[in-house]
């Protein structure tokens, strides 16, 4: 009897893995990761960077603690889409500089640096030849003092989107002329810089403003500007009584139209409870729709079965009394992209985590500690962001939801707050991934369809013997690139024992290029 039962679950258990190993060919053929390079971490490396250029290929960054005559030695690798080295340049880059950000413009990278993080009154850009490397830098005076929060280049000119004595400024540079100017229509003490987005196919620029409306709501205000900073118009939204505008990401300006979509929030709260759609027309606002939360279909698809049939519930019952069902999130919005006529918004939803932690420096050296509070006390800490899910909603031109679709995210916290989920809009289908602990999970949708449920993919080693030792916290993410193309990258520790020629163990900064 004994035997009899041990053979009947060692069949149940042949039988289980066989499925499981066929479930999991059959995921693992939703993406390929058809090449991957490797660059070998020395204690001299401080950090690497990746600057996009889209078809193009991509430019590493490298930072090392390296001393040169004139400062610290850095290196800047161009690649191209099959991830083959073009060309290796180096660069001394002058001691106290921070580096701030970077940009790409179709023909040349940019790498910005100041000499003071928190005094900006000196900029300096380093411009990289896509072709050949070939370096130029230019010294920008910001004529005023400002904390920086946004760069961007269109042209042959750079935008830098920040706070000067509380109020928002954008100061326009362009490098034929070098000389600055503080854009018209910003410097206003009730609105903040959410984003500023560049067309560089019609030459314009979009400033987009969170603003104080009257009766203390809040909306988002665009200033749309030409690629020689000239102003082609402005305009605000228009809100519902006590409806407040969160944020607003907005389309091109084709042909004199431009959609704008974000969340709302009741009054002033920074909590959204859905998700909005506007239309303008040569800057006169057609329309807004807001759409709430309770409204989509898929919102709570992330949650159990049970959790989930037990919220819409909820809602179906307090929609049967005439009342709204409040939901309160927090959601970052992408772009919004428009293909075949209908808009799709995605937006990822995300939560602060705290943990307590008792201050011994006191209030100087501890950042969230508040006036007047006496050192050892516990205070709370802001560890990172949780993800719970990400959504995604096509609209249609005059702003309904068409479909509205999610992709579960339980397992990734980060800091600062980034876009952590990429999405690769195709024809017929879209994708969704995100990395976490050596691995990318996945997830294909055709509008309110599931094509392919979430699936996890190992990061591809490059050896056939490698064998992660440590994945190195913060370091690891995926972008998508371009058409149906991701690049994964990361730092990791890993160890061979057995391929010939190989060391026993090193530490690298990968890239991986990953395909559907």
């Amino acid at each position: 009897m004994c035997r009899k039962l041990l053979l009947y679950m060692l069949l149940i258990l042949i039988s289980t893995s066989n499925v499981w190993s066929q479930d999991n060919d059959t995921l693992a053929s939703l993406i390929s990761q058809t090449k991957r390079v490797e660059y070998e971490v020395s204690n001299q490396d401080l950090r690497f960077e990746l600057v996009q250029a889209d078809q193009e290929g991509v430019m590493i960054v490298r930072e090392t603690s390296i001393r040169t005559d004139n400062g610290h030695a850095w290196a800047l690798y161009m690649l191209d889409t099959a991830l083959v080295e073009q060309w290796k340049v180096d660069l001394s880059v002058s001691y106290g500089m921070d580096f701030l950000g970077h940009d790409f413009n179709g023909e040349s990278f940019f790498l910005l640096f100041t000499k003071d993080e928190y005094k900006l009154e000196e900029l300096y850009v380093i411009k990289i030849d896509k072709k050949d490397g070939k370096l130029s830098d230019y010294h920008v005076n910001t004529v005023l003092p400002m904390s920086l929060t946004h760069f961007e280049v269109i042209g042959h000119s750079l935008i830098f989107g920040g706070e000067s004595s509380n109020r928002p400024v954008v100061l326009f540079y362009q490098l034929e002329e070098n000389k600055p100017k503080v854009l018209p229509g910003v410097y206003n003490n009730k609105s903040e810089i959410i984003d500023i987005i560049t067309n560089d196919e019609a030459g314009i620029f979009t400033v987009i403003l969170n603003e104080k409306a009257q009766k203390r709501n809040i909306t988002i205000s665009l200033k749309v500007f030409s690629d020689e900073g000239r102003t082609i118009h402005k305009s605000s939204l228009k809100t519902e009584y006590e409806k407040s505008l969160i944020d607003g990401v907005p389309t091109d300006f084709d042909d004199g139209i431009q959609y704008i979509a974000g969340t709302y929030s009741a009054r002033n709260s920074d909590i959204s409870r859905g998700i909005y759609i506007a239309k303008l027309v040569y800057g006169e606002q057609e329309f807004v729709k807001y759409h709430s939360y309770a409204d989509l279909e898929n919102f709570f698809a992330y949650m159990t079965d049970r959790r989930e049939s037990k919220m819409k519930r909820k809602i179906e019952k307090k929609k049967d009394s005439g009342k709204d069902f409040n939901l309160n999130y927090r959601l970052m919005v992408h772009d919004i992209v428009e293909r075949n006529g209908e808009y799709i918004l995605i937006g990822e939803a995300y939560y602060p985590k705290y943990s307590s932690s008792t201050s011994i420096q006191g209030s100087m050296m501890n950042p969230y500690e508040q006036a007047g509070q006496q050192p050892g006390y516990a205070q709370p800490k802001l560890l990172g962001y949780n993800y719970t899910h990400a959504i995604v909603v096509g609209f249609s031109p005059d702003g309904e939801i068409l479909w509205d679709n999610s992709f579960e995210i339980n397992d990734v916290m980060v800091f600062p707050l980034i876009e952590n989920v990429q999405v690769s809009v195709e024809e017929d289908r879209i994708l969704l991934m995100y990395a976490f602990d050596n691995e990318l999970k996945t997830k294909m949708i055709q509008g309110d369809s599931v094509l392919e449920g979430k699936s996890i993919n190992s990061i591809k080693l490059k050896y056939e013997k490698d064998e992660v030792r440590e994945n190195i916290s913060g370091m690891q993410g995926v972008k998508w690139w371009y058409g149906d193309k991701f690049y994964a990258y990361g730092m990791q520790k890993i160890k061979n024992k057995e391929d010939a020629g190989v060391e026993l163990n090193r530490k690298v900064f990968y890239i991986n290029k990953v395909e559907n």
